[in-house]
């Protein structure tokens, strides 16, 4: 007989399927200090993983994308540009 619970107890140990486990860590909800991680990083480096969450809180909110659109603004802003060696 099978259960209808997605998951299933072994002694005192929960086992989640690995499928089960994949939708609940996309679902999990970003701390602020992984999202603003994830804002203030160069975009290149991210993993496709690390992306997908990104956009994901990011299309989530309107202010959310004006946020990240200003942060990536700033950051072209403290980018050194050849030729400028400072004061």
């Amino acid at each position: 007989m099978r259960s209808s619970r997605p998951f299933s107890r072994r002694g005192n140990i929960r086992v989640v399927p690995a499928s089960r486990r994949r939708a609940l860590r996309l679902q999990l909800a970003l701390s602020p200090k992984r999202l603003a991680g994830l804002l203030l990083s160069e975009p290149g480096p991210l993993t496709d993983a690390q992306r997908e969450r990104l956009d994901a809180a990011i299309a989530d909110c309107g202010e959310m994308t004006m946020l990240s659109g200003l942060v990536r603004d700033f950051a072209a802003l403290l980018d050194p540009k050849d030729g400028n060696d400072g004061c």
